[in-house]
């Protein structure tokens, strides 16, 4: 999950619930085996079918955090084998004769050897049980394997490590419906269905004051993000949402279309400021949030700054978007803040430059359980 601090009397801000694609939940220990170890238990609490079946762990091609996945990856499997026969493998391997394949994979290649029938996904011929990431539907949408129902898919995803909750990874806007209640205020949002409502939808925003955040559906990395603030005149608004599609389709292929939509609006919110070499950034505080029975543990991974200073006037790309994927990768670390870090040369903590102290830490974390439990109410 990731939260931000708004500018306007310090309110929790919710910019988006990542599903189990989320990378950086290692950034303060050595392993990942808390997340490893709740993929398991969710595993196992999933009736396996006889004979031979396949799990996906899937990640974006640009995917930088390679170690930690491969070892979360890793983590897992030697747990898993504790109760059936396992082969932990990639996408260029042939499947053997053991009970569960773990097909580790980007995923441009595990689509390339999926199937669907009878409402149920295959790879290489094997029914998948159990998947993490679900990036990996649009692209099986794009290129036709399945089909899209509404803003979800037509078949049951609850294969997925997110469960009954996997529709909600995708939907930024209900997933401001859902922090109601819960401590986090939630975010002005509308959504498009095509190019006119966005025009419409922007033009709203900008009369009620505000910048509006056009989100693609189901996109990652950043890709598919565009700022609208009311200063810009009319042909930039135009070429901002042009470059929106643009992005799209650079990643995803001229079959971007056919998941772009609904495009999501969202009201911008600005962080407190962290100062970086005398200039103020803004930044974006990620929890891992691991949903057990009757309790959620959160955990402060990693704070990912902005590269360049926030522009008020123009909100340059760069100064307003955190996302590190898709970045170069020498620099991405610049870019980085532990929340149980220090400040050089200064006696507070990275958290207490932002202006969180350990009771406000506390209260994010409880809003964060508090959207968890609302979350899953809402789709069981």
């Amino acid at each position: 999950m990731t939260g931000g601090g708004g500018q306007h009397h310090r309110n929790i801000h919710l910019i988006e619930a990542n599903g189990s694609n989320a990378a950086l939940s290692s950034s303060i220990k050595s392993k990942d085996d808390k997340r490893a170890r709740h993929m398991t238990l969710s595993f196992i609490g999933k009736k396996k079918p006889s004979g031979s079946v396949v799990v996906l762990l899937a990640y974006q091609s640009t995917l930088i955090h390679i170690g930690e996945f491969f070892g979360r990856a890793g983590i897992f499997a030697e747990q898993v084998s504790e109760l059936h026969s396992v082969r932990l493998c990639n996408t260029d391997e042939n499947l053997g004769d053991e009970e569960i394949s773990i097909v580790c994979g980007s995923i441009d290649k595990l689509a390339g050897y999926i199937t669907f029938k009878n409402g149920k996904l295959y790879y290489k011929h094997r029914p998948v049980v159990f998947a993490a990431n679900t990036n990996l539907l649009p692209e099986l949408a794009r290129r036709g394997i399945i089909t899209k129902k509404n803003d979800w898919y037509d078949f049951e995803t609850k294969f997925y490590h997110e469960n009954i909750c996997a529709p909600l990874v995708h939907d930024k806007g209900k997933q401001q419906d859902v922090a109601r209640g819960t401590g986090i205020t939630p975010l002005f949002h509308e959504q498009a269905n095509n190019v006119e409502e966005c025009y419409t939808i922007i033009k709203k925003f900008h009369e009620m004051g505000l910048v509006a955040v056009g989100k693609m559906n189901a996109g990652s990395g950043g890709t598919g993000i565009e700022f609208f603030p009311s200063t810009i005149p009319t042909e930039e608004l135009k070429a901002r949402l042009d470059n929106l599609f643009d992005s799209a389709k650079k990643k995803y292929g001229n079959d971007s279309l056919k998941t772009i939509f609904p495009i999501r609006f969202f009201q911008f919110v600005r962080s407190t400021n962290y100062n970086l070499y005398g200039n103020n950034h803004l930044w974006d505080l990620r929890l891992q949030c691991l949903v057990y029975p009757g309790y959620t543990e959160v955990t402060p991974c990693v704070i990912r700054l902005c590269p360049k200073p926030f522009d008020e006037k123009t909100y340059a790309w760069d100064s307003v978007v955190s996302n590190l994927s898709g970045r170069d990768a020498s620099i991405v670390g610049r870019y980085m803040r532990s929340p149980a870090a220090m400040r050089r040369s200064q006696p507070r903590s990275v958290l207490e430059e932002i202006g969180i102290n350990k009771e406000k830490l506390n209260y994010i974390s409880n809003c964060c359980a508090s959207w968890c439990e609302s979350a899953w109410k809402l789709y069981s």
